[in-house]
């Protein structure tokens, strides 16, 4: 359906490229504000998607990568019930009674330890000059 309707309408949504920002922005803006306050009709819901916006915007500004953050609000509530099922099965000894999972929770917390020992080991020119970009 979406194609039928779109094939004809394909220049018309590439003229909304040629809208000054100041323009387009207040108006995206306004359709996400409308958006997440229709999902569930609460005003919770436009104060996160705005706390995740301003968030988003910081992270930009310093050049972090918005990819964990679209990814923690996907797949947060689903991980949320996948843990609170696993714990009811059998508290946090759950996650050790097979080899994979004990092998990929040891292997996590090594790649994190040598991640951290790295980062106190890089030299501090490298450090600095990262800061100074942003």
């Amino acid at each position: 359906m979406l194609l039928i309707l779109n094939l004809p309408l394909v220049k018309y949504w590439a003229r909304i490229s040629l809208i000054p920002y100041k323009y387009l922005g207040p108006g995206i803006l306004g359709i996400c504000i409308i958006g997440a306050y229709s999902s569930r009709n609460t005003i919770f819901d436009v104060w996160i998607a705005l706390g995740a916006g301003i968030l988003g915007y910081i992270m930009k500004k310093k050049k972090w990568p918005l990819a964990p953050l679209v990814l923690g609000f996907i797949l947060g509530p689903m991980l949320e019930q996948s843990l609170r099922q696993s714990l009811s099965m059998g508290g946090v000894l759950i996650f050790f009674k097979r080899p994979v999972t004990t092998a990929l929770i040891l292997l996590a917390v090594i790649v994190l330890i040598i991640s951290l020992k790295y980062l106190s080991r890089a030299p501090k020119e490298v450090l600095e000059d990262d800061e100074s970009t942003t």
